[in-house]
């Protein structure tokens, strides 16, 4: 194989002209201090998720004397500065709850269930509303079938005593500064 001086010179210029493009292209590279592909210009800034806010809730509750039952009442406090007083039965277990009632009152009004909330027949209980120095109750069936309004009267026996059957009615009196709940002797009809 020969080897002509032609040859010669045309391989080195090739090989000369390759140094010099690969030169100039790293030179040209290494002045360029923008990058060819910027990823973070297509990123959309990612903002912090909203803080979402829980509304406050309290759970009150009353065991009846038999201890099979009980009277449950969740507060949740609004975010317009009122409360949700929803009111419920169960079993002591918390099994079979019942939804029996449910007020909205302003921050200025409360609600509670009393110590002694249950009739002596666990079939009937009571709860206080607050209104400032006027108080009112509430008397319900256990069952949350009926809502009895205020003042009304309802067959309960007065005391272990008493006949299951005996003619007691309790008498509801709502005072403007206090409650009471009287299990008085009064006869049915009367």
């Amino acid at each position: 194989m020969v080897i002509t001086r032609r040859q010669i010179e045309l391989e080195t210029f090739l090989l000369i002209s390759i140094v010099v493009v690969g030169s100039l292209y790293f030179a040209i590279q290494k002045n360029n201090h923008q990058p060819q592909f910027s990823f973070a210009s297509g990123i959309s800034p990612v903002s912090a998720p909203a803080e979402i806010i829980s509304p406050k809730i309290t759970v009150a509750q009353q065991i009846s004397p038999d201890g099979e039952k009980k009277v449950i009442m969740k507060v949740t406090e609004n975010s317009d500065n009122t409360k949700t007083h929803d009111l419920s039965t169960a079993d002591e277990n918390g099994a079979n709850e019942k939804f029996v009632f449910t007020k909205i009152l302003d921050s200025s009004k409360s609600m509670s269930i009393p110590f002694n909330t249950w009739s002596p027949d666990d079939k009937y209980f009571f709860i206080q509303e607050n209104a400032g120095e006027n108080k009112s109750i509430f008397v319900f069936k256990a069952t949350g079938e009926s809502l009895f309004p205020i003042g009304s009267k309802f067959p309960v026996r007065q005391s272990s005593n008493s006949p299951p059957n005996s003619n007691c009615l309790p008498l509801i009196i709502s005072y403007s500064i206090l409650f009471k709940v009287l299990y008085s002797a009064l006869q049915k009809g009367r």
